[in-house]
């Protein structure tokens, strides 16, 4: 299941980038090249992040695995059998597996997909307790 940025969130990267393509554009009407191409790249820039940030959404869940999809990068992904600790701090949530972390920002996401990714930290909680039922049995055996 996708969870999907906030629609704030994505508003704002398209009025950012809007914004900073019409400086560029009004740079190039005041002849003023150094401010028309950054402010043009930058608000290019910025539209390509909107877009990509529309169609690919910010989170994947599946059964097994989350997958954080980063823009100019690899995404990020973890495997919830691994995940050995779930930590909750404002308004982050960090994964942490054996070799790797994956941070989740709330904020960021729509609260009317909340609880896909709240489902999600339960079930790897849940298994967490499992995990540490089963680790105590066997050392008292």
């Amino acid at each position: 299941m996708k969870v999907r940025y906030s629609k704030r969130h994505l508003r704002t990267d398209f009025l950012l980038g809007a914004c900073f393509f019409v400086l560029g554009c009004l740079g190039f009407l005041f002849q003023n090249p150094f401010i028309s191409y950054g402010f043009s790249a930058v608000g290019i820039l910025n539209l390509i992040q909107y877009f990509y940030k529309r169609k690919e959404q910010y989170l994947e869940v599946s059964n097994d695995e989350l997958i954080l999809n980063i823009i100019f990068q690899k995404n990020k992904k973890i495997d919830f059998n691994e995940v050995t600790c779930v930590q909750k701090f404002a308004d982050e949530i960090t994964f942490l597996a054996p070799y790797s972390q994956l941070k989740v920002n709330i904020s960021l996401i729509a609260k009317e997909d909340l609880w896909i990714l709240e489902n999600a930290i339960a079930s790897v909680e849940r298994t967490l307790k499992k995990d540490v039922f089963l680790n105590d049995a066997l050392k008292t055996h």
